[in-house]
């Protein structure tokens, strides 16, 4: 009798989630080593046998011109969680547009690595141009895993500089990522965003177990005046699913024990 093992050969990349067309717009103000966004990517091959690590890095950057940047140091990834931290002063005069490239490697067991990159956005805008924006860009929030469906968790709130009827702001969530153990990206949305009052409503139920981390990204968007384009601005949410205690204390099977009559008590 022979047996024949057939082991699995790294053949797929790490897959970037709801990241297409995705442009970030931030005001030349916004303060450096900030996180601007978290990039998500899954490795569904290798995340079956428990090797499902994607590590990140930059692979580049460059301006509106096509000029290449990186050496500038203008942003950085952290490579475990892909986390995007802007680390020099914008300068709108200077260039209003960034491209970068974000690459995600595997980690399989056999085989070569294997990288995918992404191409991100990121618009700078004036300050004296710029209509709405968020107090806070970058936030976390956590949510219990038995939160009924059609519960409001949480309002997100932009504010605009400008007056009058351009004042009134329209909310959208424009990705929303599942950071599943499964390593495999989730194709349903959990979550909804009222676009006039900016409150986030559970859409599915929750399952800590399936998945702990959400990230969202949330656009809101001015009420433009007739012949001028519309303005907006983006915020990451990262929603932490929060484990219930759901199994109750077990004993062991039943297990008889002797005890002597003249045993020790001090024993």
């Amino acid at each position: 009798k022979i047996d024949v093992r057939i082991r699995d050969v790294n053949d797929e990349p790490p897959v970037f989630v709801n990241t297409s067309g995705l442009t970030l717009s931030f005001v030349e103000d916004h303060p450096v080593d900030t996180e601007l966004t978290r990039i998500v990517a899954v490795d569904r091959e290798n995340a079956s046998n428990g090797n499902g690590q994607v590590r990140y890095a930059l692979g580049g950057v460059r301006r509106q011109d096509g000029a290449d940047v990186t050496a500038v140091g203008m942003f950085s990834v952290d490579a475990v969680s892909g986390a995007i931290f802007l680390r020099r002063p914008f300068n709108f005069s200077a260039s209003s547009r960034f491209v970068l490239e974000i690459n995600a490697t595997d980690s399989p067991t056999m085989g070569a690595q294997l990288t995918s990159t992404y191409a991100l956005n990121i618009a700078v805008l004036q300050e004296k141009d710029t209509g709405p924006y968020f107090p806070k860009p970058v936030s976390t929030v956590d949510v219990l895993e038995n939160v009924t469906m059609g519960t409001r968790f949480l309002r997100v709130t932009a504010l605009n500089r400008d007056a009058g009827a351009s004042s009134k702001l329209e909310y959208q969530i424009l990705s929303q990522a599942a950071d599943q153990q499964t390593g495999a990206p989730s194709a349903l949305n959990h979550f909804s965003i009222d676009n006039s009052t900016g409150w986030l409503t559970v859409l599915l139920p929750l399952d800590f177990e399936a998945v702990r981390r959400f990230s969202l990204v949330i656009q809101a968007t001015d009420n433009s005046l007739s012949g001028k384009s519309k303005r907006s601005a983006n915020a990451s949410l990262t929603v932490q699913v929060v484990n219930l205690n759901e199994h109750s204390p077990v004993f062991p099977p039943d297990q008889n024990l002797k005890l002597f009559e003249d045993e020790r008590l001090d024993r």
